[in-house]
């Protein structure tokens, strides 16, 4: 399987933390994962097998706290017929 998976998110080690099982099972199953980040995530990607493609922190839209505001958004779910 050539198929390959790229993984972007905030560029912080817990954010990264919480996907690596999952992109571990993906990689089991044949897929090549790639994280996109910047420089300072490079080594917590590398040490879980990952690999890693550079955005330089001075094109990073992510790199500033971002405002949010929450939504509730409520979704109805059809039954399967």
């Amino acid at each position: 399987m050539n198929k390959t998976i790229v993984f972007r998110m905030f560029p912080q080690e817990s954010h990264h933390n919480a996907t690596f099982k999952f992109a571990s099972k993906l990689k089991g199953e044949g897929y090549r994962i790639v994280y996109a980040s910047n420089e300072n995530m490079k080594a917590v990607i590398k040490e879980n097998g990952f690999d890693f493609y550079l955005i330089e922190i001075k094109k990073d839209i992510l790199i500033k706290p971002l405002n949010r505001k929450i939504i509730q958004k409520t979704f109805k779910i059809k039954a399967l017929q």
